[in-house]
């Protein structure tokens, strides 16, 4: 059954991302944050500091949602918007996010039409700087991330799926090789 639905700009599909939060539902636009409360839509409840059309993958962890945005991470505390809470290395884009134990994990690669190099970033969500990353050096794109069972798998992102393509499995302190 269809409940109901709100307009957004037309760069929302371009970077198009979901997540629940407190409540409601938000949404990545190419320059901004949408928020939906199952009643009213605000189109623009914070504004991006990129507004490249670059993926916008969004995760809870710790009482805030966290917003990729080509190699920043934007915050939302449930009272304040951040944009520019952590800052990548500038020649990374952030593809793809999961929530792995205690600590938010950010596969990226180093273009946005020709990459070379993936590196998943390793962060806690509230210190200046991330952590730790790993190189994934056998990956041009910067691989999906899904944590399920205990463990956090990488599929790689080859184009069209080719018989051999790798998944990766990694359990916090060494990554294994599917």
């Amino acid at each position: 059954t269809w409940l109901s639905s709100i307009t957004v700009s037309a760069a929302a599909s371009d970077a198009a991302g979901l997540q629940t939060y407190a409540g409601n539902l938000y949404y990545s636009q190419q320059a901004v944050l949408g928020r939906y409360d199952g009643t009213n839509g605000n189109a623009n409840f914070g504004t991006f500091t990129n507004s490249n059309t670059n993926p916008k993958p969004m995760k809870v962890l710790a009482g805030s949602i966290f917003i990729g945005n080509d190699n920043v991470v934007a915050q939302y505390d449930g009272t304040t918007f951040t944009a520019s809470k952590l800052s990548l290395p500038s020649n990374f884009i952030i593809r793809s996010m999961e929530v792995f134990g205690d600590k938010l994990y950010m596969s990226s690669d180093n273009s946005s039409s020709n990459p070379t190099q993936s590196r998943m970033f390793i962060w806690d969500g509230t210190s200046n700087t991330f952590e730790s990353f790993i190189d994934i050096p056998s990956e041009k794109n910067a691989p999906s991330l899904k944590a399920e069972s205990g463990f956090l798998w990488l599929v790689a992102n080859r184009g069209n799926s080719t018989p051999g393509s790798p998944i990766y499995v990694f359990n916090g302190s060494q990554s294994m090789f599917f």
